[in-house]
């Protein structure tokens, strides 16, 4: 539908975290190859590391250029940065955290970003 419209100005970003409440999704509920499928629309899609910043601005100046209705489906770590949380689905809600927890993630995450 937006090939056919010639919404060349849609730009959809899909964030997979391969992370969900009930498990694994791909145990859980498989949606298959999603690139082939936005392509299928005629939807131009790339994939990207979404804790790549120098990279994710790469991709978003070369999809300014495309004339069609375009996809970034960004990979992601739930919880990035943060060993306590990452890849746990039990933060997809929220959770009790000491202090001692909050100033030790703090203190990883600035290890990792700077």
């Amino acid at each position: 539908m937006l090939a056919n419209l010639k919404l060349d100005n849609v730009t959809i970003i899909l964030d997979i975290n391969n992370n969900i409440i009930l498990g694994n999704p791909k145990e859980c509920l498989n949606l298959g190859n999603i690139k082939k499928k936005f392509e299928s629309f005629d939807i131009f899609t790339r994939i990207s590391n979404a804790h790549n910043f120098k990279n994710l601005d790469s991709e978003f100046r070369r999809l300014i250029k495309i004339k069609q209705p375009k996809c970034l489906i960004v990979n992601s770590i739930k919880g990035k940065g943060f060993k306590i949380m990452e890849n746990k689905a039990m933060w997809h809600y929220w959770n009790p955290i000491s202090k001692d927890q909050y100033n030790k993630s703090l203190k990883e995450l600035r290890e990792v970003y700077e």
